[in-house]
C-alpha cells in the first residue's frame, strides 16, 4: 500500500512539475533589441529590414518567402518567448519566434537553440476557425514552396 501511495505522488509531482513549466516572454524594443534575455545570450536582435535574427555572434537570415511578413511592422505581428531555466535533458535553452502574417490565418514558429541559434523545428500554424488550430511540422528545406502560401490562405 505504502509503494502504491509513493508512486501515486512521485507521478503527481512529475506532471505538476512539467504543467508548471511556462515559456518567458521576450519584448522587442523600438531598436529592435530583445529584451528579457540572460546576460550570456546578448547582445540579442531583431532587425526587420534585414530580415535577421541574432543572438551574440551568430545570426539567422529568414527565408526569401517568410522575410516580407518579418520585415514589414505593417504585415505581421511578431511574437517571441524563450526558456533557458528548463531541464535540458529533453530540450537545449530556446528561443521560440512566431511570424503572425496579418490577414492570414496561419503563422510561422521557428524554435531556435539559444547556444547556437541553430534550428530545432519549424512550424506553420494553421487556424481554421476562431477556436482550433492545428501544428505542421515542415523542414526547413521545404519552407518555401510556392504551393504552401496558396495551401495555407485557403485552408477550410
Amino acid at each position: 500500500m505504502f509503494k502504491k501511495l509513493l508512486l501515486i505522488a512521485l507521478f503527481t509531482l512529475i506532471s505538476f512539475r512539467a504543467l508548471a513549466h511556462v515559456d518567458t516572454r521576450i519584448k522587442i524594443n523600438k531598436n529592435g533589441e530583445l529584451v528579457g534575455l540572460p546576460k550570456q545570450y546578448q547582445p540579442a536582435k531583431i532587425d526587420r529590414d534585414k530580415g535577421a535574427i541574432s543572438l551574440g555572434k551568430n545570426e539567422f537570415l529568414m527565408p526569401d518567402c517568410i522575410r516580407q511578413y518579418f520585415q514589414s511592422p505593417e504585415n505581421s505581428e511578431l511574437e517571441i518567448s524563450g526558456s533557458w531555466y528548463h531541464e535540458f535533458d529533453i530540450l537545449p535553452p530556446y528561443i521560440n519566434l512566431n511570424i503572425l502574417p496579418n490577414d492570414k490565418n496561419y503563422e510561422y514558429s521557428f524554435l531556435f537553440n539559444l547556444n547556437n541559434l541553430t534550428i530545432i523545428e519549424v512550424l506553420i500554424i494553421t487556424r481554421p476557425d476562431d477556436r482550433s488550430f492545428y501544428r505542421h511540422t515542415v523542414k526547413f528545406k521545404d519552407l518555401c514552396r510556392q504551393d504552401f502560401d496558396e495551401y495555407y490562405t485557403n485552408f477550410h
